[in-house]
């Protein structure tokens, strides 16, 4: 069932209610059984809605999302990510050196906690 469909029908419905063939509920009770028909139906629609509608588009928008990433965006900014990388390596291996390796960085960082 698509957007259309739903809401043809209930253009359909509010024309027949009021053409009067279908007639509102007389009581609280007949009331309350309309209610919870139109709740027990509304999630099932809208369920029906998402999955036949809504994921598909979703799933050609991510595709389409993707694609262009990979086609314009990253193929340029992978090269700087591996010098920023190879950049990072370097600077934390001199950086344990100096601080006597790992151990000697954890002496360091235990005391930056109290």
């Amino acid at each position: 069932m698509n957007i259309k469909t739903l809401l043809g029908g209930v253009m359909m419905a509010g024309m027949i209610a009021s053409s009067g063939l279908i007639m509102p509920p007389q009581t609280l009770d007949e009331a309350k059984g309309v209610v919870e028909q139109i709740l027990l139906a509304l999630p099932r629609a809208m369920q029906q809605v998402w999955n036949q509608e809504l994921l598909p588009i979703l799933n050609k928008v991510w595709i389409i999302a993707r694609d262009l990433w990979t086609k314009y965006v990253w193929w340029r900014i992978e090269p700087e990510l591996e010098k920023e990388k190879e950049e990072l390596s370097r600077e934390l291996q001199t950086e344990l050196e100096s601080q006597g390796g790992f151990q000697g960085l954890w002496e360091r960082f235990k005391t930056l906690i109290p």
